[in-house]
């Protein structure tokens, strides 16, 4: 037995050296991966500012509702809620901001315990214009329009500009906390400290000052703003205080969208055209990377400029394109697939959650939430008639929060 002890072990050697016939395939890294980006001047919360962040990704760090069910409503009559949707802190406190007919113009409502924390009253803010409130990092919030005012947590005003100007919607904060801004009259960018201290301006006539937000790059050092005229948007390095590149020709209403690796991605709004519009991506450097051509067809056939895009984990691009039709593209700008919303008039903004399903609210009153393989999951009827037009939804842990025209705000699990 002894001497065939040598030529057993060699054959094992060999038997375990042979290829396996079955090798474990492992998928390559995916190079358009999307994860948070770290911005120490925003509050870690579920929903901290317009879009959720400075890219605009419009993507939530948690998984969104599944139940497709209202779970509660807030009735704030007799106030119109304001068009450009609440944004959500740390301890699930909803900040609800309201149009010139409201004197309580800030509200502060609780998600969990589903009560009013406190209703703040902000002079030279009276007017319909108003942007998204941002909390920041230490649980101040930032809100304007006629006026830019920071405010405390508890609803009090911390700092206000002495000289009430017309800001439009356009606000943002870089990493540092410094606060940037447009001014309609005469049109200027503004930057300040996170206390109010004025820092530095420039002017250009190009600049749109009524869009919803500016877009920050990944690193924070270019910001990236829309046109009124000339050009679709500009690239501003805010350390030289300078801009750096153009793009278009058309101008846009809605800043762009960012991904991890620096991609601007926007869709043209030419109002003036029923015919084809374009999803563009461009390099960091401006430069174009694709662009996806699109036909707008009835009955949407113009654009008001308040389409924004969102991004999934895996770097997918969700767009309308157009308002009926919503389209998913791989990150390298090749189509995945379409799905019609002409049975529900079509829709308008559009977020995304951790598992990459897309929520919506559609113009006939419909919240729908859609797979990331592009099929309904569910459909919610709300109860109101009177929405034709809704704000950016906001996501929280299994919720999703959706404003409009109407005296409700609806809560949905």
């Amino acid at each position: 037995m002894k001497r065939y002890l040598p030529v057993l072990f060699t054959a094992l050697v060999l038997f375990s050296c042979k290829e396996d016939t079955n090798p474990v395939i492992v998928d390559p890294p995916n190079p358009f991966a999307q994860t948070a980006i770290a911005w120490p001047s925003l509050q870690n919360a579920p929903w901290p500012m317009y879009r959720h962040d400075p890219q605009l990704t419009g993507r939530s760090q948690y998984a969104g509702p599944t139940k497709g069910i209202i779970s509660d409503t807030v009735n704030v009559m007799p106030y119109s809620v304001l068009y450009c949707g609440i944004t959500i802190d740390k301890n699930n406190n909803a900040f609800i901001p309201f149009d010139f007919r409201s004197t309580e113009n800030l509200w502060s409502y609780n998600l969990i315990s589903k009560t009013i924390q406190w209703k703040s009253t902000i002079p030279q803010l009276m007017v319909e214009n108003i942007n998204m409130p941002t909390v920041t990092s230490n649980g101040n919030i930032i809100f304007s329009s006629r006026d830019l005012c920071i405010i405390s947590p508890n609803g009090q005003v911390v700092h206000q500009n002495n000289t009430p100007f017309i800001a439009g919607f356009t606000s943002s904060v870089d990493k540092a906390g410094n606060i940037y801004y447009m001014r309609q009259t005469p049109k200027s960018f503004f930057c300040m400290s996170s206390s109010g201290t004025p820092l530095w301006t420039i002017s250009d006539a190009r600049m749109q000052e009524t869009g919803y937000a500016l877009s920050f790059s990944p690193d924070g050092k270019t910001m990236y703003v829309p046109c009124e005229t000339a050009n679709d948007l500009v690239a501003l390095d805010v350390s030289a205080h300078d801009i750096i590149w153009s793009f278009g020709t058309t101008g846009l209403f809605t800043p762009p969208l960012i991904d991890n690796q620096g991609h601007i991605y926007y869709h043209t709004n030419n109002w003036q055209s029923n015919t084809d519009d374009t999803l563009y991506c461009l390099n960091p450097n401006g430069s174009v990377r694709w662009l996806y051509r699109y036909h707008k067809v009835q009955p949407i056939t113009s654009y008001y400029g308040v389409e924004p895009l969102t991004i999934d984990r895996d770097g997918n691009i969700i767009a309308l394109a157009p308002r009926d039709t919503i389209v998913s593209l791989t990150n390298d700008g090749k189509l995945r697939w379409k799905l019609p919303l002409t049975a529900y008039k079509g829709t308008e903004q559009l977020v995304c959650d951790v598992n990459g399903t897309i929520y919506c609210a559609t113009w006939d009153n419909h919240v729908l939430a859609i797979s990331k393989s592009g099929s309904i999951l569910w459909s919610l009827k709300l109860s109101s008639s009177n929405d034709t037009w809704f704000a950016s939804p906001s996501l929280a842990d299994g919720k999703l929060i959706v404003t409009g025209a109407t005296d409700k705000i609806y809560i949905i699990e």
